[in-house]
């Protein structure tokens, strides 16, 4: 949700829907989200083995990445939501 100040005052002064900015911002992000997906996350090693424990050798799918890092994401904005939510 684009909630900084200065998008919203922008939103404001020009009479733009929220929804019709969402809703047009949202293809860049899912391009965003693959570029990253295909440049970085697939350079991450499927395997990985923990120094301190002799053995443990774990297999880690490039799925199971994105999907923590949109589960952290959406903790951070639902914090976010609260806390907003609380001060008012």
């Amino acid at each position: 949700m684009p909630v900084y100040s200065s998008i919203l005052l922008a939103l404001s002064l020009t009479k733009v829907d929220m929804t019709a900015f969402v809703s047009g911002m949202l293809p860049l992000v899912i391009l965003l989200f693959l570029l990253g997906y295909f440049f970085y996350v697939r350079k991450i090693p499927k395997e990985f083995c923990l120094e301190f424990t002799p053995g443990f050798c774990r297999q880690v799918s490039p799925t199971h990445i994105c999907l923590a890092i949109v589960t952290e994401e959406f903790k951070i904005l639902m914090f976010d939501l609260v806390k907003a939510r609380c001060l008012y």
